[in-house]
């Protein structure tokens, strides 16, 4: 049910928005791994994982 919550609150992110709202300071590299795991953990599609996402809460 949280799941399909957030989902309907947050609109598919790109790669490439994902890294940008990531910002500067982390390496895009690290931070699209980050977010492919948490895909992984949470069975969610990627695109619906934000940088301020937080897997216990929001997933």
């Amino acid at each position: 049910m949280a799941t399909r919550e957030y989902i309907e609150k947050h609109r598919a992110l790109s790669d490439e928005e994902f890294v940008q709202r990531c910002g500067e300071n982390i390496s895009p590299e690290v931070a699209l791994k980050v977010r492919y795991m948490m895909s992984d953990i949470s069975g969610m599609d990627k695109d619906n994982i934000y940088p301020e996402t937080r897997l216990f809460r929001d997933l």
